[in-house]
């Protein structure tokens, strides 16, 4: 809603998973944060959290607010090696390579959910299918 221009800053928005996120929704929580930071290999609360805390500042003072496909419509962003176990462990994925923009202009790979149509205009020549037997082999 940031985007939107409806709220200056996602802690004025009921409805999203910031407040959750930072701790500050105690009742009704759907997000499992433990699990979140064991795949974040066991970084703590405190420090996800200033860390979100700063990115999403950081974002809002320089006007970082267009929408970025490989963090909205992605699974999962990151090293090459940590795409993969992601791709091995969730089953039916693509893994693309991509420029993540608001990482300073660095490249990653992104992990999202396979489907023939939803992603077939962002397609790329540096594009890894899954076979069969869980190996990622180049298209």
């Amino acid at each position: 809603m940031v985007r939107a221009g409806k709220v200056e800053h996602p802690r004025e928005w009921r409805w999203c998973g910031y407040d959750e996120l930072m701790g500050m929704r105690q009742r009704y929580r759907i997000l499992d944060i433990g699990s979140l930071l064991q795949r974040l290999d066991g970084v703590d609360a405190e420090s996800f959290r200033a860390a979100y805390a700063a990115g999403i500042d950081e974002h809002i003072e320089r006007q970082r607010l267009a929408r970025e496909t490989a963090w909205t419509e992605g699974l999962a962003v990151g090293s090459r090696p940590f795409a993969e176990r992601v791709a091995r462990e969730t089953g039916r994925v693509q893994l693309s390579y991509a420029e993540l923009p608001s990482s300073g202009g660095s490249e990653g790979w992104c992990v999202r959910e396979f489907s023939e149509t939803a992603y077939a205009a962002e397609s790329s020549p540096k594009t890894v299918a899954k076979t069969p037997t869980g190996d990622l082999v180049p298209q």
